[in-house]
């Protein structure tokens, strides 16, 4: 890891709510900066969980992050009937694999294709999925990675409240 990312990792949390628009702007830049040099020089293991990911998004982030398909990315597509609950329990399968645990997790917004007119983002299927998989008390999580939330909404409340969830 180059210096950038270790002094990052001994630096204090911030809340992203705390900080100005302005602020939280840089914080952006900087994040993404960071992940393409992550991407750029090793090969993270990734977990997508989204429900249109059969519709070619899978294929078009492998594409993106490794240049190919690759290994190193696994899917989970929820099916209607799944629970928030049972996402979990999948994100957790998937996590303690000593062969394959992810270093990154891409998640969805509206994993059950809400709508988000009206809706706050805590309410969101992908939001609820985020508070069980950044609970360190929620049943024993064993989840240890940064989550990034993939979303067609381009709403300035959605980075802000995801923050205070805990998404990366």
């Amino acid at each position: 890891r180059n210096g950038v990312n270790e002094q990052a990792e001994q630096s204090p949390r911030i809340p992203i709510g705390s900080l100005s628009e302005a602020d939280q702007e840089r914080l952006l830049k900087l994040s993404y900066g960071t992940i393409r040099g992550l991407l750029a020089s090793e090969k993270p293991k990734i977990l997508y969980i989204d429900d249109q990911a059969g519709n070619g998004w899978s294929l078009v982030l492998q594409q993106i992050i490794y240049g190919e398909q690759n290994p190193h990315f696994t899917v989970i597509v929820p099916k209607k009937e799944s629970t928030i609950s049972d996402l979990y329990q999948s994100v957790v399968e998937e996590s303690i694999d000593p062969h394959w645990t992810p270093d990154l997790i891409l998640l969805d917004l509206r994993l059950f294709d809400e709508k988000v007119s009206g809706s706050k983002v805590g309410d969101l299927s992908g939001a609820k999925l985020l508070g069980k998989i950044k609970c360190k008390n929620y049943l024993n999580n064993p989840i240890n990675c940064p989550v990034l939330i993939v979303t067609a909404s381009n709403k300035s409340w959605s980075f802000r409240e995801l923050s205070k969830l805990g998404a990366d």
